[in-house]
């Protein structure tokens, strides 16, 4: 799953943990309770918000660098 895209993981990871939770009670006797769940939830979250911040660092960046980029141009008149 090492190629898998972020969106995949993601997907798989909310279909993995929506039937953990509707399967709770069999995950518990298996020894997985809702600690097991409830941290695979904010894994999840996680995972989501880093995604968020690290796109928001790209657009940022991208704006940056065309500000440099315009900045060099004048200097160089």
């Amino acid at each position: 799953m090492s190629n898998a895209s972020l969106a995949s993981i993601q997907n798989t990871a909310r279909q993995m943990l929506s039937a953990l939770t509707a399967n709770a009670e069999a995950v518990s006797a298996c020894g997985g309770g809702e600690n097991f769940i409830q941290s695979g939830q904010s894994q999840l979250e996680l995972v989501q918000t880093l995604d968020s911040e690290q796109e928001a660092l790209k657009s940022a960046l991208l704006a940056k660098t065309a500000a440099l980029e315009a900045a060099i141009s004048e200097l160089k008149l």
